[in-house]
C-alpha cells in the first residue's frame, strides 16, 4: 500500500465551528486553497504581502506539506483581499466576532487514495477497516508532528531540557529531506561553516535566523541566548514535538500493560516502535481504552497510579528526573499540558475500490472520512494493514 503518490491522492479540509456572516465583524475570515506548502510558509508569505504582523494572523491547525489543503486564517478588521500565489490562493469569505484558532477548529475532513495494493491484500484490509469502523484506532502522532527530529539526530527541546545548548543549536540548523531548497541549502552551509557565522548570513530564510547568526558572531560560547532568538511560534513547536513524541512512548506502554499480548501488534515507527490491536476487543476492555486520556507532558502535570507509573520511566529512560524535569531555561520554550484520547473513531467513514491507474494489476483503496483536530489519517492507515505494508 502506498500513500500520498500524487499530491491530488491526499486532499484535506479543515472542519470550523465558527459562524461566519456577510455583514459586520470584528475579524475578517479568509479561505486558504494551498498545494505543496506547509501552513507556516504560507502565513508568513500573506503578512509578507499585506504588510501586517504575522501575529495578527489567526489559524486552527498545520496541514501537512504533501496535500491539498483548505483551511481557514482570521485578520482583525482585514480588507476584502484576495491573493493568487505559486502555491496557493486566498479569498475572503466574511466575518467573524472571533478569530481562527484551535478553539474553533473541531476536525478536518479527508479524501485519501491509496494505491499499489494487490488482490490478496483486499480481504485482510477490509477486516481491518472493519476492526477501525466500530472500534477506532490508537491516537499516535505521526511523523509529521515529530517533524523536528526528522533528521534522526534527536529533539532540540529534549537538549534545551539537558541543558546542552550547543547540542540544540547544532539540531536546529540540521538539513533534512522535508526542508525546501533554500532551508536545505542554508542549513547545510551552518554546519560547513560551524563557527563561522556570519559565513551563510546573506542566505537565511528569516529574519530569526540571522539573528541567530549574528548574535553567535558577536559572543562566541551564547548558546542559550542565541536560541531565545528562535521564532517563538517555531519554539512552541519544537517543544509540543517532543511532547508528543513522550506522550507516543507512554500510550505504547498503556497498551502493552493493558491488553493481552496476542492481541497486540508491533510496528516499526521513524522515532520509536509502537503498537496497536489485531483483532476485536472484548466490551470491557474497549470501554477503558475508549475512556483513557493521557496527558502531554508539563512541569506541572502531577499523575498517580499506572498512568503516573509509566510517565517516570518513560521520562527516567530519556534523563529526565519526572515532570518538574521539564523545565526549560530558554525563554519562549515551554511545556502546555492537555489531554489526549488514547482511542480514536472515525466519523462518515466510506471506501471503494477501484483499478490503479499508476499500477498494473493492482487496485486502489479511495477513502473519506472525518477524524476530530490533532489525529491523523496517516496513523489510521499505518494500523490499516500489518507492519510493514505502509509507504509514504
Amino acid at each position: 500500500m502506498k500513500l500520498k503518490e500524487k499530491l491530488e491522492d491526499f486532499r484535506v479540509e479543515e472542519l470550523l465551528s465558527l459562524d461566519v456572516v456577510h455583514g459586520k465583524g470584528l475579524f475578517s475570515i479568509y479561505k486558504i486553497e494551498k498545494r505543496g506548502t506547509n501552513t507556516l510558509d504560507v502565513i508568513n508569505d500573506i503578512a509578507k504581502r499585506l504588510r501586517i504582523k504575522r501575529k495578527n494572523i489567526g489559524y486552527g491547525g498545520l496541514k501537512d506539506r504533501y496535500s491539498i489543503s483548505t483551511q481557514y486564517i482570521s485578520i482583525p478588521e482585514g480588507k476584502l483581499w484576495r491573493i493568487r500565489a505559486k502555491n496557493y490562493k486566498m479569498d475572503f469569505i466574511g466575518r467573524a466576532n472571533r478569530p481562527v484558532s484551535k478553539s474553533v477548529l473541531v476536525g478536518n475532513r479527508f479524501t485519501i487514495v491509496a494505491r499499489n495494493i494487490r488482490e490478496f491484500e483486499i480481504q485482510r484490509i477490509e477486516q481491518r477497516m472493519k476492526i477501525i469502523s466500530d472500534q477506532g484506532f490508537v491516537n499516535y502522532y505521526d511523523e509529521q508532528r515529530l517533524s523536528s527530529a526528522r533528521h534522526g539526530k534527536g529533539f532540540f527541546a529534549h537538549k534545551v531540557i539537558l541543558e546542552d545548548y550547543a547540542k540544540a543549536l547544532r539540531l536546529l540548523f540540521m538539513a533534512s529531506s522535508q526542508d525546501n531548497s533554500r532551508q536545505r541549502r542554508f542549513r547545510k552551509c551552518v554546519q560547513k561553516n560551524w563557527n563561522n557565522w556570519l559565513k551563510c548570513l546573506d542566505i537565511a530564510p528569516t529574519r530569526w535566523e540571522r539573528n541567530v547568526l549574528e548574535h553567535m558572531a558577536a559572543h562566541k560560547k551564547g548558546y542559550r541566548q542565541a536560541l531565545e532568538k528562535v521564532d517563538r511560534d517555531f519554539l512552541f513547536l519544537l517543544g509540543t514535538a517532543f511532547q508528543a513524541f513522550i506522550w507516543n512512548r507512554v500510550a505504547r506502554d498503556y497498551l502493552k500493560a493493558t491488553i493481552p499480548i496476542s492481541n497486540l501488534l508491533p510496528q516499526r515507527f521513524k522515532l520509536g516502535e509502537i503498537i496497536y490491536y489485531l483483532k476485536e476487543l472484548s466490551v470491557e476492555l474497549l470501554d477503558q481504552i475508549k475512556n483513557t486520556e493521557i496527558p502531554l507532558a508539563s512541569m506541572k502535570l502531577r499523575l498517580d497510579g499506572q498512568l503516573g507509573k509509566i510517565y517516570d520511566e518513560v521520562l527516567t529512560g530519556l534523563g529526565i528526573n519526572g515532570f518538574e524535569g521539564l523545565r526549560s531555561k530558554v525563554t519562549g520554550l515551554f511545556f502546555k499540558s492537555s489531554r489526549r484520547k488514547l482511542l480514536v473513531c472515525p466519523k462518515k467513514l466510506n471506501w471503494q475500490w477501484l483499478e490503479d491507474d499508476l499500477h498494473e494489476r493492482s487496485k486502489k483503496l479511495v477513502l473519506k472520512v472525518e477524524l476530530p483536530k490533532g489525529s491523523y489519517l496517516t496513523m489510521m492507515f499505518r494500523q490499516l494493514k500489518p507492519a510493514g505494508s505502509f509507504r509514504k
